[in-house]
């Protein structure tokens, strides 16, 4: 599934953040991505257009797009990667996602998971936004180690 490039904007827009250059270029770098990215391929990527930006400024921008619901980490072995939330839902709800990471080659699968998909319960003063599940290993292609 393809995301385009404005797509994403109004997807930020959406959520009241400012449509700059760099984050035009971050959505236009994450929808034209086939993977994973982690934030020094983005910074390296946008470093390289826009002068003066700094890792901190970028991976801030990360995070504030995942908040949002727009990105999403995947954790592995080398640390975190995002992509482009294709499941974005109402951020009232608790979303409950579960993905098979490869260890490999980092292609993420969905999957329909056995274990319940609830929240566990949590103090009143907090407030669930999301719980993931994710299961690391190797796919089909990357499996013959």
């Amino acid at each position: 599934m393809e995301y385009p490039v404005e797509q994403i904007i109004r997807m930020i827009s959406r959520n009241g953040l400012r449509i700059t250059e760099q984050r035009r270029s971050i959505a236009r770098l994450f929808a034209e991505a086939s993977d994973l990215l982690t934030p020094m391929q983005v910074y390296h990527d946008l470093g390289s257009k826009h002068r003066g930006l700094s890792y901190d400024t970028v991976y801030r921008n990360l995070k504030l797009l995942q908040e949002m619901g727009v990105l999403e980490p995947f954790y592995n072995k080398d640390g975190v990667k995002f992509g482009i939330n294709r499941n974005s839902s109402d951020a009232d709800a608790v979303s409950g996602q579960h993905h098979f990471v490869c260890m490999s080659c980092d292609i993420v699968y969905p999957f329909e998971s056995v274990c319940a998909s609830e929240t566990p319960q949590l103090p009143a003063a907090f407030k669930a936004v999301m719980h993931r599940h994710e299961v690391l290993g190797y796919c089909p292609d990357c499996s013959h180690f």
